[in-house]
Formats: C-alpha cells, structure tokens, sequence
C-alpha cells in the first residue's frame, strides 16, 4: 500500500515550490531519514517518514534525535515557503509519547513571526492515529538570502 503522495502545493509559487522539493531530494540527510514533504503553504510545512529499524533507540522506540530532527527540520521549511533561508538559533522540545515500530511519523510546522533578523516557528509532531508525540518551539536567525536565488537551485 502506498502510504506517501506527491507533495501538495498549498499556494506558494510553484517555482519556489519546486525549488523546494528539488532541495530536498537532493539532501543526503533527508534521504537517510527517508523523509517525505506532504505539504508546502505560505508559512507552514507537512513532513513524514516510515519509521524503520534504524530510526530505533537501544529501548527499540524511535529515538528522540529523529523527533527533533524532523521538528527542527518542518520548522525550517515552513521558512523557507515564504522565500526565506534560515538557520536554526535555539530550540526547546517537550517529549509526550514515543514512536513506535510501524508508526508513519508526521510533523507540523509553522511560522508564528517573520522578523527580519530573528523568525519564532512551532512544530508538532504526530503518529498516524494522530497522537501527539512532542512539540517544539524554534528560534532561527534570517540570513538575509532568498531561497528562489539559491545558485544550486537554478537549472
């Protein structure tokens, strides 16, 4: 059963949309973590991944680095819809449940204030029965760039 879709475009520009999604495949990280974008909209991002095996901690739940990393990550998407390149200055995670083996685990984000030096986002993150298993609040600092301008994005 294929549980993944293509990536919705929730209103964005699509070269930006697109640029997106490129920048993601393109990720090793990403792909490690065999993530997936659900969803783009001005300010705000959809994210997913499979748990597997490798997503494990030694009490074989999945690991809170992935939780975070996935949070920390949606968060930043959600930045970068409103063309905006960003990175992360502090962010405080507050753990609810764990994620468990078989589990589709999804993250919500979004962006609460553009500044044009510091940006404040949110993020939650859910299991498939959409149970909440953490959220975190981000601080990133704005560099100033455009993600539409980004060289390696361009063909």
């Amino acid at each position: 059963m294929q549980i993944f879709r293509e990536p919705e475009n929730k209103g964005i520009n699509s070269e930006l949309f697109n640029n997106i999604i490129k920048s993601t495949e393109e990720c090793a990280y990403y792909d490690h973590m065999d993530l997936f974008v659900s969803s783009l909209g001005k300010g705000e991002a959809e994210i997913e991944i499979p748990v597997q095996k490798k997503h494990f901690n030694s009490l074989n739940i999945v690991h809170g680095g992935v939780v975070f990393s996935l949070a920390d990550t949606v968060m930043g998407m959600a930045i970068n819809t409103m063309d905006t390149d960003c990175v992360t200055i502090d962010a405080q995670i507050n753990y609810i449940k764990s994620g468990k083996a078989g589990d589709v685990i999804r993250a919500k984000g979004e962006v609460l204030k553009l500044g044009r030096k510091i940006i404040v986002t949110r993020a939650e993150v859910y299991n498939q029965k959409d149970e909440m298993l953490a959220v975190l609040n981000g601080t990133y600092y704005n560099t100033g760039e455009k993600i539409s301008e980004r060289p390696a994005l361009k063909d």
